[in-house]
C-alpha cells in the first residue's frame, strides 16, 4: 500500500451493561489523505479511495478488568457503492472509571476490484473518550 496515510472520525453507542458482554453501534468514517493507492503484487493499481464511511454493529467483551475485544460488521460506502466491512478491534483502557481508552482496529472492505479481485483493509488506532 503506498500513500494511505489517513485520519478518520468515528461516533459509537454503547449499552453499559454490568455484563461482559456490551453491544454496539459506531458511525465511521476514514478520510485518506492524497487518497489511498493500493498496489499489488502484479503492479495494478486500485481505484483511489478518499473516504470509507461505514455504519457499524457487533459487541464488545470485557477480557480483563481493563482490556477489551470488540467485533463490528455493517455496510460501508465507496465510490456511492456499498460493501461488507468487519471491524475486529483489542482496545484497553487507560483509567479505572474507563473513560479514556486506547484502541486497534483492523478495518476489512470485501470489496473485490477489477485490478486485484481481493479484499482490503487498513488498520486504525485509536483514542476513545467515553462522554456521557
Amino acid at each position: 500500500m503506498k500513500n494511505a496515510n489517513g485520519v478518520g472520525f468515528s461516533i459509537g453507542l454503547q449499552i453499559n451493561t454490568l455484563k461482559r458482554i456490551k453491544p454496539l453501534f459506531e458511525v465511521n468514517a476514514d478520510f485518506f489523505m492524497n487518497s489511498a493507492v493500493l498496489v499489488f503484487e502484479n503492479g495494478n493499481e486500485l481505484v483511489k479511495k478518499g473516504s470509507v464511511p461505514s455504519i457499524l454493529c457487533g459487541t464488545k467483551y470485557q477480557l480483563l478488568d481493563r482490556l477489551f475485544f470488540s467485533g463490528e460488521i455493517g455496510p460501508g460506502i465507496i465510490k456511492s457503492k456499498a460493501f461488507i466491512v468487519i471491524k475486529p478491534s483489542l482496545g484497553y483502557y487507560i483509567d479505572k472509571n474507563q473513560r479514556l481508552s486506547v484502541k486497534m482496529s483492523l478495518t476489512h472492505i470485501f470489496e473485490n476490484d477489477n485490478a486485484g479481485d481481493k479484499p482490503f483493509g487498513y488498520i486504525n488506532l485509536g483514542l476513545v473518550f467515553r462522554i456521557l
